[in-house]
């Protein structure tokens, strides 16, 4: 348990160093955006470690973890779509048109079995 609190101190003392370099002319939107997905990241790591050590049944919230991190990481493609940082000409784009509604038919499919 010494080591996490060693590390939980490492990362306050990094977040207190970096937090100077959040604000001010230079700061790069994308790099904001990075850092937030990085952070993300590890808040829901240890919420998924949180979840588990109190869940009888650990695969569940395994998936429940993986549709957490799709849904943020749905959340940033639609901001993209708002800021018009992806469109229709970005490349992927149809692949990704393509693996959402397949997801549709999946999410309507279980519906109507409920």
């Amino acid at each position: 348990m010494n080591e996490l609190r060693t590390a939980v101190e490492l990362l306050r003392r990094s977040l207190d160093a970096i937090e100077p370099h959040l604000t001010g002319p230079n700061v790069v939107p994308s790099d904001l955006e990075e850092f937030k997905g990085t952070l993300d990241k590890a808040r829901n790591r240890v919420q998924a470690i949180l979840n588990a050590a109190q869940a009888a049944d650990v695969p569940e919230v395994v998936v429940k973890f993986r549709l957490r991190r799709t849904a943020h990481l749905c959340q940033g493609v639609v901001g993209g779509f708002s800021d018009w940082t992806i469109s229709a000409r970005t490349p992927g784009f149809a692949r990704l048109r393509a693996l959402v509604e397949e997801t549709l038919e999946g999410v309507e499919a279980l519906r109507s079995r409920s």
